[in-house]
């Protein structure tokens, strides 16, 4: 077997030697449906195949407002969540959330990053299953504080822990609380993962969603 799976080979390739331009058009051609077809499945994967690294995923629903005659999603704000909670009882855990924006970041060693940000309440690492592998996530009475993956605290404080590291994000000044623990991802459905988690309490802040955990 071994012999003729060598003079099968040898004869391919003496063949495709005397027939360049052949070969050639052969060769781009496997290469672009080789190509063709990972794309396409990695497209497949991310929009019907991929789910949420959180528990239940096909039990996290989103809520929007529309406001009357409105093309978009509206604001919501914190005193309306507040009220939703008190009076809903379809839902487990609620929390806040805006995602998938850059932000700004600067440490007090110099360096600056574009960091992709999660805007959440601190419902939001219950809900989702998050666990901390440093300090800890915040609760309602934090302010100015922030949660940073364990990528992301690698990447900018290297070997130091990184927990109580005063940072500023858009100009803002925060404090690292906490740090997410590897593997948590957020709630992106592509391959952009975030690296910084704020905390948005302010009753006076505007959220585009909210994000509820549905427990049948």
């Amino acid at each position: 077997m071994w012999d003729a799976l060598r003079l099968d080979v040898r004869h391919s390739f003496r063949s495709l030697r005397r027939a360049p331009a052949f070969s050639l058009i052969v060769v781009v051609t496997l290469t672009l449906a080789v190509g063709a077809t990972t794309a396409v499945f990695s497209l497949l994967h991310a929009v019907v195949l991929r789910t949420l690294a959180v528990p239940s995923p096909e039990e996290l629903v989103v809520v929007s407002i529309a406001g009357p005659g409105a093309n978009g999603d509206g604001d919501f704000y914190a005193d309306t969540f507040k009220a939703l909670g008190a009076t809903q009882r379809s839902f487990a855990e609620l929390s806040m959330y805006a995602g998938g924006g850059l932000a700004r970041v600067e440490t007090r060693s110099g360096v600056f990053e574009n960091a992709v940000t999660e805007y959440v309440s601190p419902s939001y690492f219950d809900m989702v299953g998050a666990r901390a592998a440093a300090g800890r996530f915040f609760n309602d009475s934090d302010d100015a504080v922030v949660v940073i993956s364990e990528a992301y605290r690698r990447r900018i404080f290297g070997n130091a822990v990184g927990i109580g590291e005063a940072i500023r994000f858009n100009a803002v000044p925060a404090t690292v609380f906490g740090i997410a623990g590897d593997g948590f991802d957020g709630l992106q459905f592509d391959s952009t993962v975030p690296s910084l988690f704020v905390a948005r309490v302010d009753s006076s802040a505007a959220w585009r969603n909210t994000y509820l955990y549905y427990e049948r």
